[in-house]
């Protein structure tokens, strides 16, 4: 995953862990390949809920960029789209020249743009 993702998660960790439910989004990963069945599981066993989003958090950030991308969709799709809003708000803040909104399903660098 590109570091700016990993930045963008980091700075909105607090509100993630407050607020993310992870029960519906892990099913949605699941379904869409982002994590494999043995890892939700892993979530899915933990007994707290900051612990289940706390390994959530890590292993999506462990994933290329297209985990992010699908992770800000199965957000939304799981009845948490002011989480993605929130993450898609902080992306733009670390840096707005480098990438855009496409549809409010995730987000794409410029063409011929590298966020390195």
């Amino acid at each position: 995953m590109d570091e700016i993702y990993r930045e963008t998660l980091k700075g909105c960790y607090p509100y993630l862990l407050e607020n993310i439910c992870s029960e519906n989004l892990t099913d949605l990963l699941l379904q869409h390949g982002v994590l494999p069945k043995s890892t939700i599981d892993e979530i899915n066993s933990l007994s707290k809920r900051q612990e289940q989003t706390q390994k959530l958090l890590d292993c999506i950030s462990r994933r290329n960029n297209e985990a992010f991308e699908s992770f800000m969709m199965c957000l939304e799709d799981s009845d948490q789209k002011h989480i993605a809003d929130k993450l898609r708000d902080r992306l733009f803040e670390l840096a707005p020249q480098i990438y855009k909104d496409t549809n409010m399903n995730g987000c794409v660098p410029l063409e011929g743009v590298n966020p390195s």
